[in-house]
């Protein structure tokens, strides 16, 4: 029975081996192979030196920690919800990976949706925020984690590093001041929101806000200028469409702030020639005094 076991094992691994590719069918079928050797514990069988799943996983060059999501990805959407294979094909298995805690028989279809068309990073984000009102949202009390940064002088690489020092904190709330919330950013969101009559930007709230506050720094924080700039690329056909971020006018600005300078342009030039004209007008009537008084002086005379 064992040396059954065992045949079946080996021929396990061989599969795993010849698979290649990097699409997510191909990273399914190792999924299903990985799933059948740890839920069996058919992986025992492969010889003494392996007595644990991680030896395993070592064994056939795995990470621990992608073998598990691979298992769980696996289990939770074909063995648990009965998905077909098919189906799940085109998302990266990052994001399948980040449904599992949230994905169910009812919301199944859209999450696979939005696993297939959104990037890790906004994935993330829609998920936790995916049942939040806009309202809930912009009254978030924020509840931080604090982390330390660190680089290596040598490469330049980063890492971040969660932290419980009392100091640090100490140094981010001082004088225990709440955070308080741009209420001009508000204003330019909501403003974008009612031009285009969409309830809600394209991509996430934070990375709209973080947009708006560059663009109201671009323009020296004048409120009314960032909205004329906005009304620029609502009257404008091509950028209606897609004026839909706060991203989209940011990298826009510049070309925006150019068409919004030629009414200002030709404002100043009409103050400027009236100007002209009323200093002409006085310097005229001061020559014409000046003639009179000559002549009545002659007159004296």
């Amino acid at each position: 029975m064992d040396n059954k076991k065992s045949v079946l094992a080996k021929k396990i691994v061989e599969e795993i081996a010849s698979i290649k590719g990097e699409e997510t069918k191909a990273k399914l079928i190792i999924a299903g192979l990985l799933y059948r050797m740890k839920e069996s514990g058919l992986y025992k069988y492969l010889g003494t030196h392996i007595e644990r799943w991680a030896d395993f996983c070592i064994e056939i060059n795995f990470q621990t920690r992608t073998a598990d999501y691979y298992v769980a990805v696996f289990n939770k959407f074909v063995i648990e919800l009965k998905t077909p294979t098919d189906k799940m094909e085109g998302a990266e298995m990052s994001n399948l990976r980040e449904c599992v805690k949230y994905v169910n028989k009812v919301n199944l279809e859209e999450m696979l949706e939005q696993a297939k068309i959104l990037t890790h990073r906004k994935l993330v984000g829609w998920l936790k925020t995916r049942n939040k009102s806009l309202t809930e949202l912009a009254e978030c009390k924020h509840t931080w984690t604090y982390f330390i940064m660190r680089k290596c002088d040598l490469c330049d690489a980063f890492e971040k590093i969660k932290t419980d020092d009392k100091s640090l904190k100490e140094r981010f709330e001082k004088n225990g001041k709440p955070h308080v919330r741009n209420v001009e950013i508000d204003e330019i969101i909501e403003y974008l929101q009612k031009k285009r009559d969409i309830k809600q930007l394209d991509g996430s709230v934070k990375n709209n806000r973080q947009y708006a506050l560059l663009c109201l720094n671009r323009v020296g924080k004048d409120l009314n200028r960032l909205k004329g700039v906005i009304q620029v690329a609502i009257d404008d056909k091509f950028h209606y469409k897609n004026a839909t971020s706060m991203r989209y006018i940011f990298n826009n600005l510049a070309r925006f702030e150019t068409e919004l300078k030629v009414p200002d342009n030709l404002n100043k030039l009409a103050e400027m020639k009236k100007s002209i004209g009323k200093q002409l007008s006085n310097k005229s009537r001061t020559e014409t005094d000046e003639e009179s008084a000559m002549e009545m002086r002659k007159l004296k005379r």
